[in-house]
């Protein structure tokens, strides 16, 4: 398959269901590496200057790419900040569009026609060079169709190229100057195809976020959507309550028993919990395929990885405190405040040990068949060592010795968390590049 697009160009894809539109826009959006080939965007290989590309492209899919949580204008503040851009551009988009008395609602409460103009505003946020529209024209009534046919020909105009796929060629009649049809794994150009005009520089208005700016903003969104539809702490909470009571029933008031089994029980119930948070908390990045517009801005890979560890332990530390009353109550603990002091300590580290492997593996798990069932398979194997130095520090909190009689426990649990985090890290990009 060759394909060569010049600024102020706009090509069509056309093709039935399963000729492979969509997965040929997912490689020039750098979501997915091609088996074979070469790839050059601007110049440049993806895989090797991702940031580089990825702030000058934008780009729409069959799904919306947005958070279904969140407001329009929440969506497109945050995808702002991920490319870049100043508020005064999105306000002028919106102003354009016509989301302006929309801009308040929830995005998932709204019309699909509503949704993709919301959609297509995202992408045309940082003023792409490339423009790869998945569809474009689908759900949008006449109104939006004129809006969206007007921007796209002044996003030609101002040298930006434009790669869309679309089941109907006349609604591109005049708006694109090649339409191909995507045959067998190979694009054949169809009759009335033209040159485009020559064109002036590249359009290119983001820029790269830093680390932390991205980060910021990915923790405020996960946490922006809990606070409204407290769907995951509920859950996390519920099941802390449950395995707790259960654990109470078998185990009995008997002091021995408590004080050996206590420690195992309370490592337990974090651990279901945690497994339950890191499902929930990954599906929101799978609705509407909100994740993909995440990958697909040009923000490090880090910084995704650790906004999604840190929400996931921040909810994992508000159900531990929770749970900790409830067992110290069915079991008769006692959890004075130096107890509690110490305890905390070790709550931390093991908490936070398991949130970066955890959310690494959650991804894994959720490109499966089974991935209710292979979380727990991969995570609670790999996080052994992490488990057993925490129970044992925390056998020896609550038998009242001092935190540091546990050291060589929390040195054992630090040491794992800083190999596993890494490894973690160094494994993100290769397991998202398939999208989430």
């Amino acid at each position: 398959m060759d394909l060569e697009v010049h600024p102020g160009e706009a090509v069509a894809v056309v093709g039935p269901n399963g000729a492979g539109k969509t997965t040929l826009l997912r490689i020039l959006g750098t979501l997915l590496r091609p088996d074979g080939g070469r790839l050059r965007l601007f110049g440049l290989d993806p895989w090797h200057a991702p940031q580089a590309v990825r702030v000058r492209l934008g780009m729409t899919g069959h799904e919306s790419f947005l958070y279904g949580g969140l407001t329009v204008e929440e969506n497109l503040r945050l995808f702002a900040v991920l490319y870049g851009v100043a508020p005064e551009r999105m306000e002028e988009l919106i102003r354009d569009s016509g989301l302006g008395p929309r801009r308040g609602e929830i995005v998932r409460n709204l019309s699909r026609g509503w949704q993709q103009r919301v959609s297509l505003v995202r992408a045309l946020l940082p003023r792409p060079a490339l423009l790869l529209l998945d569809e474009p024209f689908t759900g949008l009534d006449a109104e939006g169709s004129d809006w969206l046919r007007t921007t796209l020909l002044r996003h030609l105009a101002s040298g930006g190229a434009l790669v869309l796929t679309t089941h109907r060629p006349q609604e591109v009649a005049g708006l694109c100057h090649r339409i191909l049809s995507l045959q067998d794994g190979r694009l054949v150009p169809e009759a009335g195809s033209s040159c485009p005009p020559a064109a002036p520089a590249l359009l290119g208005g983001g820029r790269v976020p830093g680390f932390w700016t991205s980060y910021r903003a990915l923790v405020m969104k996960d946490l922006r959507i809990e606070s409204r539809a407290r769907e995951i702490v509920l859950s996390m909470g519920t099941m802390a309550l449950v395995a707790l009571v259960l654990f109470s029933v078998a185990v009995g008031l008997d002091p021995t028993v408590v004080a050996s089994a206590g420690p195992g029980i309370l490592w337990t119930t974090i651990t279901f919990t945690a497994l339950l948070g890191l499902g929930r908390a990954y599906e929101l990045e799978q609705e509407q395929r909100a994740g993909w517009a995440v990958l697909a801005a040009p923000v490090d890979r880090a910084a995704i990885l650790c906004a999604k560890a840190t929400s996931t332990f921040l909810w994992m530390l508000l159900v531990e405190v929770l749970s900790l009353g409830v067992f110290a109550v069915l079991l008769n603990v006692d959890l004075s405040p130096p107890r509690m002091a110490s305890l905390g300590v070790v709550l931390l580290l093991g908490s936070a040990a398991l949130g970066l492997p955890g959310t690494l593996l959650s991804v894994v798990a959720a490109n499966t068949r089974l991935r209710q069932l292979m979380l727990p398979l991969l995570l609670v194997p790999l996080a052994l060592p992490l488990l057993i130095g925490s129970v044992g520090a925390t056998a020896k909190v609550l038998q009242g010795l001092p935190l540091g009689a546990a050291g060589p426990e929390l040195r054992l649990v630090a040491a794992f968390a800083i190999i596993l985090g890494a490894a973690s890290l160094m494994l993100f990009e290769a397991v998202v590049e398939d999208g989430p």
